[in-house]
């Protein structure tokens, strides 16, 4: 993902990182006190620049598969039961929330990043 000229990337062992390809700064993003087992669950990311608060953000959004808990019958024309959570990290602050609540839903099985277009983040 990236924002104004800042890249997000991860590496293979699943680590974060904002990098300024410009000056060579490299941080890397703690990962989230809210984050969900990741072999247990799947995440996206999304990276943009919050305007009202003049702050860059990582929007991280996981979710499990809860099917065993909702009756799944293996069909596949029947929804994925899911439980999904949504975590915001501060790049000015250098700490994680969790959202209350989100308006959005997503598309089991698949995982994207979110591209940010003048500054607002869209998943694709």
């Amino acid at each position: 993902a990236s924002c104004d000229g800042l890249l997000m990337v991860g590496d293979d062992q699943g680590k974060n990182f904002v990098l300024n390809p410009v000056t060579g700064e490299i941080r890397e993003v703690p990962r989230s006190p809210f984050a969900l087992d990741p072999h247990e669950s799947f995440t996206m990311y999304g990276f943009g620049y919050d305007s009202a608060s003049e702050d860059y953000k990582i929007v991280s959004i996981s979710y499990y598969d809860t099917d065993n808990e909702c009756g799944y019958t293996g069909n596949e024309d029947e929804p994925f039961c899911t439980e999904m959570f949504v975590n915001l990290y501060s790049l000015e602050t250098g700490t994680w929330k969790r959202a209350e609540s989100s308006p959005y839903d997503h598309v089991v099985g698949h995982v994207t990043s979110g591209a940010s277009v003048d500054g607002y983040i869209h998943w694709l």
